[in-house]
């Protein structure tokens, strides 16, 4: 979603509402551990103030990630808002990034780089998830098994024994 922000900067309209959606590149899902994302839908509201261009802009998808623990995939909703006054020095960033080139605005780069902020380091099916059993690789979630896990450590083994006496 590209918007040109020549009639904002010269001061020929206030106020501009843009509504669009637009589909991440299979890259930058692949980058962020994703197996897929629905179409980013954006409401932006661009406006001059003062010297300042505003944005305000709300965001929302669906990612699909794989559970950390049980390996089941798992759809992530993720809707945000950000705001952000963009003033000479923040101007020149942009620019240097390729978000902004000349007077055109690349949202699609500038929501990527707003929305890796929001996503979690690790995902999960469920804060309960028990995850898979070590040995046979059964997902518990589902029942248990019946594998005998040995869970001392083999440097402590042989403390085992001690105080059965």
């Amino acid at each position: 979603m590209i918007i040109d922000l020549s009639p904002i900067f010269n001061g020929k309209c206030g106020n501009e509402r843009y509504v669009d959606s637009f589909n991440l590149q299979v890259s930058y899902i692949e980058h962020v551990g994703a197996l897929s994302c629905s179409p980013v839908e954006v409401t932006a509201n661009i406006g001059k103030v003062g010297d300042d261009i505003c944005i305000d802009c709300n965001y929302r998808c669906e990612m699909t990630f794989i559970c950390s623990r049980c390996v089941e995939d798992v759809l992530f909703p993720i809707s945000e808002k950000f705001e952000i006054k963009l003033s000479g020095e923040e101007l020149e960033d942009l620019k240097d990034s390729n978000i902004l080139d000349k007077q055109m605005l690349n949202m699609d780069l500038l929501i990527s780089d707003e929305l890796i902020e929001h996503l979690p380091s690790k995902v999960l099916c469920a804060q309960t998830c028990k995850g898979l059993c070590t040995e046979c690789g059964k997902n518990l979630n589902v029942g248990g098994c019946d594998c005998e896990i040995d869970n001392i450590d083999p440097r402590f083994k042989i403390l085992e024994g001690l105080f059965s006496e």
